[in-house]
């Protein structure tokens, strides 16, 4: 269940045999999303997955990115992941790559109820720390492998190391770019004593939420799965298990502050890529 890098192509990947996720610094100090999904042969450079070289968008509108943490204002007109406001009313981030620790775990989110290991065996967790210099705002990306299991955990940590105060907007603490809008979304809802219905609808391109909350009388649970529509492996548990990406999320509601570390363990939401080089099918 190893987390390697490749210091050369400022690559990392995460696999255990059963998942792959590799993430890169893209050439601009970004940090950049190549593939999520089946396992691939570790050692290997997987760069042409994304763009190359990206040195950040210019005027012209070009091809979609897949970055880990997206922002607004930054020339991706998508929904941002992270959204901060400077006192002057700028919400425009720049977040670059400063470095990177690998530790064997999974890491506490204080104040929010998490995941967790028993064993520093039974997981291991790459924190990469992204920073916008004009704001001074640090952002801490976790992304923790379970051991033999196809199963990731995000979190992102936020703290303003600049002298003004900043008010945190959105904060989710995942971001996901699928290759194509050719997905399901199936979600859990339901009253007392019947929860848990499954909810299956297409993805458009055009975007949609769901949210998860909890009412009287109307219980949401906090889950969700993005499915190809081709799958039946909620019928009859035919299908490939790595056709479907379920999502939980152990608190549904951002945590926000103006100043000073912040646990951010929100939903996760996707996004979609024109055209991509993924093998995430």
């Amino acid at each position: 269940m190893p987390i390697d890098f490749l210091a050369k192509e400022r690559q990392w990947h995460l696999h255990d045999g059963r998942i792959s996720v590799v993430l890169c610094v893209l050439e601009n100090g970004w940090l950049g999303q190549l593939h999520l999904g089946a396992p691939l042969p570790p050692g290997v450079s997987y760069r042409h997955l994304g763009p190359r070289p990206f040195h950040g968008f210019s005027n012209r509108v070009g091809e979609p990115v897949a970055l880990e943490v997206p922002v607004r204002n930054g020339g991706d007109y998508r929904i941002p992941a992270l959204d901060v406001e400077s006192p002057d009313g700028s919400r425009v981030l720049d977040l670059r790559y400063v470095d990177h620790d690998i530790e064997s775990g999974k890491p506490d989110i204080p104040g929010l109820p998490s995941t967790y290991v028993e064993a520093e065996g039974e997981a291991e967790t790459l924190s990469i720390r992204l920073r916008d210099e004009l704001t001074g705002l640090l952002v801490t990306t976790r992304t923790t492998l379970f051991a033999d299991r196809p199963v990731i955990a995000r979190s992102i940590v936020l703290e303003n190391t600049g002298g003004a105060p900043l008010i945190v907007r959105t904060a989710m603490s995942a971001s996901i770019d699928l290759p194509d809008a050719n997905w399901d979304l199936t979600s859990l809802s339901g009253t007392w004593a019947r929860e848990r219905h499954l909810e299956r609808g297409r993805v458009r391109h055009a975007g949609g939420r769901r949210e998860l909350r909890e009412e009287p009388e109307l219980h949401h649970a906090p889950w969700s799965s993005f499915a190809r529509r081709s799958s039946t492996c909620f019928g009859n548990g035919t299908d490939v298990p790595r056709a479907v990406m379920g999502v939980f999320s152990d608190s549904p509601v951002c945590s926000s502050t103006k100043s000073g570390p912040s646990s951010v363990c929100t939903m996760l939401f996707a996004r979609f890529l024109k055209s991509a080089k993924s093998l995430m099918a």
